[in-house]
């Protein structure tokens, strides 16, 4: 791998491993998944949500499943931020350098690492900013990230990938000089001012994954397709297009809830795909790692990996 992530180094990530296994163990989560009724695996609903229809016990193993599943989601994420630290203990860290008439905190040597280590970071974030709408209802809102955590963990599978190449993809140094464009001259203007920062269309990097050798996809254009079609579904949401917005809407009495939704129809496919972009997230931790080569990195995020996969397969 170019710019080789270097082997752990960094502060100690070992925890407690009972805390984990103790939390969720996979045949525990499973037992409680597949014991409910339709919806299957509530994380995140309020208490009281939809509990008439179930008897006593039904009940409890509901809120079992809420207490386990809510305490899943938050020690994953604090797992893959210990990760992060270490992998972050890798690279050459930021220095303070003039930025217009300010210092700011820059990655000087600008590799490809240290722009997986910032779309690493994006993603935990933007985890944690859809588990917050979400519990407040605004599943509009939640769409929008939820797009955003899409591409970001198709950016790092991409750069892990790209950079691992001998032959490298025609586009990567126009995505690289794209991400590192500053906002500001050295005298502080804003010299992009009129110009739009160059974007590599995304179709391209849904083309260069579908076709990877790695991940063994033997159908690259359904892949591709599969990738567009989910694309497209939250774009009505980033763009505001109609049908979303009516999503919003409650004829009795006539308003818009702009609120939250936590009583909407539409409130158990969003909370169960949150479960996806959780998977998908791990996912692009559990890829770089393993191009990386550090056993301890590989076995902690393959872990979580599997933990969730009973989930959302």
């Amino acid at each position: 791998m170019d710019h080789e992530l270097c082997p752990h180094k960094g502060p100690c990530l070992d925890r407690a491993e009972g805390e984990i296994n103790d939390a969720f163990k996979t045949n525990r989560v499973s037992y409680m998944v597949h014991s409910l009724p339709d919806p299957i695996f509530s994380v995140l609903a309020h208490p009281t949500a939809d509990l008439q229809i179930f008897d006593r016990d039904e009940k409890n193993r509901y809120r079992s499943a809420m207490k386990i599943s809510d305490q899943l989601y938050f020690i994953t994420l604090k797992e893959l931020d210990e990760i992060h630290q270490g992998m972050l203990a890798c690279i050459p860290l930021p220095s303070r350098v003039k930025v217009g008439e300010q210092n700011e905190d820059r990655f000087t040597e600008q590799t490809i690492p240290q722009v997986i280590i910032q779309k690493l970071a994006r993603i935990t974030s933007g985890l944690r900013a859809a588990e917050l709408l979400l519990k407040s209802g605004f599943l509009q809102e939640l769409a929008v990230m939820q797009r955003v955590l899409d591409e970001l963990t198709e950016d790092v599978f991409f750069l892990a990938l790209a950079s691992n190449d001998e032959a490298k993809p025609n586009f990567l140094q126009r995505y690289l000089d794209a991400f590192w464009e500053e906002e500001l001259d050295r005298n502080g203007k804003q010299f992009r001012l009129g110009k739009n920062r160059y974007m590599v269309p995304r179709k391209k990097i849904r083309a260069y994954l579908a076709n990877h050798p790695i991940g063994a996809n033997t159908n690259p254009s359904g892949s591709i397709t599969n990738s567009q079609s989910i694309s497209k579904a939250y774009s009505g949401y980033l763009h505001a297009a109609s049908p979303q917005i009516m999503e919003m809407y409650d004829a009795s009495p006539p308003r818009f809830r702009t609120n939250g939704m936590l009583e909407s129809q539409y409130f158990q496919d969003h909370e169960q795909d949150i479960w996806n972009n959780l998977f998908r997230g791990v996912g692009s931790f559990l890829v770089v790692v393993n191009l990386m080569g550090d056993e301890h990195f590989k076995t902690k995020t393959k872990k979580l990996h599997d933990i969730i996969k009973p989930i959302v397969t």
